[in-house]
């Protein structure tokens, strides 16, 4: 009997401690501390690569890099901006390495910029973006006002060229008093114009203006010893600018004679016309074949590059009028107006010559000093250069002239 009971109790306590082992057991798998919840599993974002060989596209680089620089910027919380600010791009070797480099670089630039500009200030512009604005847009200084670009002042010289030529031809194949009434109902066009002649004066290895100063200033001093050689008392020496433009020669005439000068026989008096006055005092406004001028008041005429229109003719007629006998009328001109390079025919009389092996036709030229024989002037002396022909004639003392002639130049037309 007790060892029947001895042997039950053997089991039961087997029992038991197959029991408590597998609590034991239970309980190290899944521990429940006492008065402790269990921990909410932890939130991660996984980040994955797009493209072949594990690496991302430069499109997804800068998508990222922009949400990342906005988030800290902003400032972001939670467990996705954590893993969004503190991603790292796949490792890469070479050229894609050193891009990465590049792009860091950069970040770490704008960051930077970005803490500058907590005070309030407007970060500054990525050097990309200045020398976009600086080609394109031009810039704008301290005092508000903005400066051309390069790009810009290109295209507006190229604008001012196409304007030019086009009022340029325009005033060779219309008469002067169609120009006249155009210009004065549309002053601007006369600045449009001087815009684009005075970049072509700068493109000309020299200024017909500045031959005819130099000859008026010699006929100055010839009568300025002449009459202290004779001690007499000439009147001041006067000149007609017939189509004047800016009035340089005015202007440097009276440089070397100021019109408040002692000695009245070193004074000269000059009268610049043109189509456009511009609120220049020096210049007064009119058609070159009508001009105030009293008959016989001048003694020396000047077209510098100014006999356009198609009633040339009409001008020299002007001139006649308003010259003095024996006075000075000087005529620069355009060499392509008065000749043309073609082959020339035997027996052509003399009026073509061989330059540079192609035959010049000057009959034109011809017709132009006969013209002006008929209007009462006398060539006296030409030079010409590369560009230009530069003429010096006399008024003859006849004081009636042909009425009926006429004549016209080749236009000067620049290529387009």
């Amino acid at each position: 009997m007790s060892k029947k009971k001895t042997n039950a109790k053997k089991t039961a306590n087997v029992g038991k401690s197959h029991h408590l082992k597998a609590a034991t057991s239970n309980h190290s798998k899944h521990p429940h501390p006492k008065n402790k919840s269990p921990s909410p599993p932890l939130t991660t974002t996984k980040i994955t690569t797009t493209g072949g060989g594990g690496t991302w596209s430069k499109s997804k680089k800068k998508r990222m890099r922009q949400q990342r620089a906005k988030k800290t910027k902003y400032g972001g919380g939670g467990s996705d901006d954590e893993a969004t600010n503190n991603f790292q791009l796949p490792k890469t070797t070479g050229a894609v390495a050193k891009g990465r480099r590049s792009a860091e670089k950069r970040r770490n630039e704008e960051s930077r910029r970005e803490s500058d500009s907590d005070d309030g200030c407007q970060p500054l512009p990525s050097s990309s973006t200045t020398m976009t604005v600086n080609n394109a847009g031009g810039s704008v200084t301290d005092d508000g006002k903005r400066n051309r670009s390069a790009l810009q002042e290109s295209f507006m010289k190229q604008l001012s060229g196409s304007r030019f030529r086009e009022l340029n031809e325009e005033l060779y194949t219309k008469t002067s008093d169609e120009s006249f009434q155009r210009f004065s109902e549309n002053p601007e066009l006369f600045t449009q114009y001087h815009e684009g002649y005075r970049t072509q004066v700068n493109s000309w290895p020299v200024n017909p203006v500045d031959i005819i100063l130099e000859s008026i200033l010699s006929l100055q001093q010839e009568r300025t010893d002449q009459n202290n050689k004779n001690k007499t008392l000439n009147n001041p020496l006067t000149i007609a600018d017939f189509g004047c433009g800016d009035a340089k020669l005015a202007t440097e005439l009276l440089k070397q004679y100021p019109p408040n000068g002692g000695d009245a026989q070193k004074k000269v008096i000059i009268h610049s016309f043109d189509l456009v006055d511009k609120n220049n005092p020096l210049v007064t406004a009119c058609d070159m074949a009508h001009t105030p001028l009293s008959s016989r008041s001048v003694d020396v005429g000047v077209f510098c590059l100014s006999l356009m229109g198609t009633n040339m003719a009409d001008f020299i007629r002007e001139a006649h009028r308003v010259m003095k006998p024996e006075g000075v009328l000087h005529i620069a001109e355009v060499r392509s107006r008065f000749e043309s390079t073609t082959i020339m025919a035997a027996g052509d009389g003399g009026k073509g010559r061989q330059e540079g092996g192609a035959a010049v036709d000057r009959s034109l030229m011809d017709e132009f000093l006969t013209m002006m024989g008929q209007m009462g002037f006398d060539l006296s002396d030409r030079t010409e250069n590369k560009m230009f022909f530069l003429m010096e004639f006399r008024r003859s003392g006849r004081r009636r002239i042909e009425k009926d002639v006429s004549f016209t130049a080749r236009p000067c037309v620049y290529k387009r």
